[in-house]
Order: C-alpha cells, then structure tokens, then sequence
C-alpha cells in the first residue's frame, strides 16, 4: 500500500494509549455525565475549542504560521472534539459551512480510542451513520457516499446476508487519502473466538486522468479479500492440540491472540500465525500458520528467533 495508508495506520495505534476520563461508546452516542452533546454554534462559543480548535471557513483561515492546520467540516456527521486525557470528549452536530481547525497532523487520530474507550488524544474527527454504526471519519460526505458502495462490494464477493454483516462485521473507520484518490475501510470481522482487523481500499477517482468515478465504478474498483461466508472456526482448544501435534509441543495460543497473528488471506481464508521458543541458547523458535476453518497447517518452518 501506498505510504499514506501506512501513516494512517500508525497514527491510529500510536495514539490511542491513554488513561480514561471520559468515555465515548462506540456504535452509539448515548449522552451521559462524561459527554458534551451540544451543537455546532454552541460549540464554536467554548472557550478552550475557540482557542485550540479555531472555528474555520476554508483551510486558509486556519493559522498555520506555526504548525500547519487543516480546516475539518462534518457536514452531515457529528464532529468529536477531545481537550486530552485531562477533560472527557465532547460531540457537536455537524455544520455545512463551517469547520474546525485541527493540526493536520492530528487528522485521522483518535479513532481506536473512541472504540476501546480510552480517552481520546486532542483532536477531532466526524462521526457518521452506517449500517446502525458511528464510524469515524474525517471526510463524512466521501464516507457516506462511499462504505454502502464497499458494502455492496463485499455482499456481491463474498455472498453473504444483511443478518450476517450484522452479526460479524463493525466498521472502525473509513477515509480517503490526502490525495483524494483511494478510499479505505478499515473493519473488524468476528467469529466465535476471533477478531479480524483488516483493511479495504478503493478508487474514488480515476488513477491516471483524476476524474472522479461513478457508483458502479467505485463499487467495482474495491479489493475485497473475504469472499465467502464462514459459519464458525475452530475453537482455540482445537488449533493449539493440533499445532502441537504436527508442528511443535512448545506452541501456545496468546488468549487472546496478538491482532496482527490474526489474518485474512488474498485468497479468503482466516489464518493464525504463531511462534514458539525451541531453544533461546541456539537460537531456534518455530513458526507456524494454521487454517481457522479446517485447521489445515500451511506452514510449519524452524526460524531464529532473532537476527544479529
């Protein structure tokens, strides 16, 4: 992927560690002693936002003498606006002609504290309405345009029903790149024990003219890798006995699993990788990747377990 997408995905997980002042539900803004809900002119008269998150037109009313600012407009969405760890989170409607300005490195931060409920670092995001979810956005109008297209996309691949996507599927954030090109979905699919964190990407405009892309051309333009509906896994009991039948009697199943171990393939299939320590005086660890599904061992392979 390109190197945006990369920045993106570290400052979700960079930035999201933090004590927990307030909480922001996720799916669901439900008001609450810990939450602000106001609206947008009310929330433009605040003295800390007026300070920190000047109210905006266009970008070039930001101030970006110092540090460079963006002008953030959730038209049709809800903003969310964070003081830090120190105060809990606030929730303004959105305004279709008036923005905040955030540090435009801030932008797209604070997604995966507003879904685990730590707080939320100082920035702000749009909130917008999908499938009965808030999804976390800074680019609310592409959004709502764009993730019923990816889910169209996904229900022609892998042909899978309304009730299922209800059940195993929760959208943690959709947004395009700086340049306006590619619009990514980042969501979570879980069955029985498992959850799969992965990512969607699609075209919002034409690669080489930069002409903008109609429905059927975006909905098209999505990779999308799970491609078939998966009734259940196997349990976790089930994986480690057989990794350590056929692979090693060292290896341990993480309760639950490190994220990143868990996978979907290109070809569709929900994989677990994990690593075993053979012997650290020599160096020797395993590695191996089971099949979820049918627990068919795809790689079992002797490795360092560092490199000098």
């Amino acid at each position: 992927m390109k190197f945006s997408l990369f920045v993106f995905l570290v400052f979700i997980l960079f930035l999201s560690a933090c004590t927990q002042p307030g909480i922001i539900p996720p799916k669901d803004i439900v008001p609450t002693n810990d939450i602000i809900v106001e609206d947008f002119a009310t929330l433009a008269q605040d003295p800390y936002v007026s300070l920190a998150y000047p109210v905006c037109m266009t970008s070039a009313n930001c101030d970006s003498s110092f540090i460079e600012r963006t002008c953030l407009k959730c038209p049709s969405g809800m903003f969310v606006y964070s003081k830090g760890c120190q105060s809990p989170p606030g929730i303004a409607t959105g305004d279709a002609t008036q923005g905040l300005c955030i540090q435009s490195h801030m932008l797209g931060t604070g997604y995966n504290a507003y879904h685990t409920g730590t707080c939320i670092p100082e920035t702000a995001f749009c909130l917008v309405n999908f499938a009965g979810q808030q999804v976390p956005t800074i680019h609310s109008l592409k959004s709502i345009r764009a993730l019923p297209l990816w889910k169209a996309a996904l229900f022609t691949k892998a042909g899978i029903t309304e009730q299922y996507f209800n059940d195993h599927f929760s959208v943690s954030s959709a947004d395009a790149t700086p340049d306006g090109i590619e619009f990514l979905v980042t969501y979570q699919f879980t069955i029985n024990w498992a959850t799969i964190v992965d990512m969607n990407g699609g075209f919002l405009n034409d690669w080489n003219t930069g002409n903008a892309f109609d429905d059927a051309q975006i909905m098209n333009s999505f990779k999308i890798k799970f491609n078939h509906s998966i009734p259940s896994i196997l349990s976790k009991s089930a994986i480690e006995k057989k990794l350590q039948q056929e692979c090693s009697p060292k290896i341990k199943i993480e309760t639950p699993p490190f994220p990143n171990n868990l996978r979907i393939t290109d070809d569709g299939n929900i994989v677990l990788d994990v690593h075993a320590e053979i012997n650290q005086n020599a160096n020797q660890c395993k590695f191996a990747r089971i099949d979820l599904e049918n627990g068919n061992i795809l790689s079992c392979q002797d490795t360092p377990c560092f490199i000098t």
